[in-house]
């Protein structure tokens, strides 16, 4: 789930950006309820917080997926949903793939095709020890955020 282009360098404005549009996007799947899976918590790491430079190699972040629903019947009904949109938009029959896609379709929403965004699973890693300094992002919308 890293960038492919390790080897190019993007302007902090730009990621700044992007930062912007992830936040937008990880408002956007925790208040569709199509999407099986919320992000319970989001960080920005890495050198867009840990340096100056106007120059960085990508946008590091660190998103911690949790279920939709506690209800784990009601959660099983919206994860199979989500499977059976997977074989219908023609992906194939690809059986493990299709089992993960609920997940999966969230990192790809969040990166929304960008070589420059970095998603990294922390829901086993509680305090995001990726850098010594991490951004959080909010998950739920305030008012007046719209």
């Amino acid at each position: 789930m890293t960038s492919k282009r390790k080897d190019l360098k993007i302007k902090r404005s730009t990621a700044d950006r992007l930062a912007n549009e992830v936040q937008e996007r990880i408002f956007e799947i925790n208040e569709n309820p199509d999407f099986a899976f919320v992000i319970g918590r989001a960080v920005i790491f890495g050198s867009y917080v840990n340096t100056d430079s106007d120059m960085i190699s990508d946008l590091d972040i660190g998103i911690e997926i949790r279920e939709r629903f506690e209800d784990k019947e009601k959660q099983k009904e919206i994860s199979d949903k989500r499977i059976a949109a997977y074989y219908s938009e023609g992906h194939g029959q690809d059986f493990l793939m299709s089992l993960y896609w609920p997940i999966e379709e969230i990192t790809r929403y969040l990166k929304h095709r960008s070589g420059y965004i970095s998603i990294h699973d922390i829901r086993y890693d509680k305090i995001a020890v990726f850098s010594s300094k991490t951004i959080e992002l909010n998950t739920t919308r305030t008012e007046g955020s719209q």
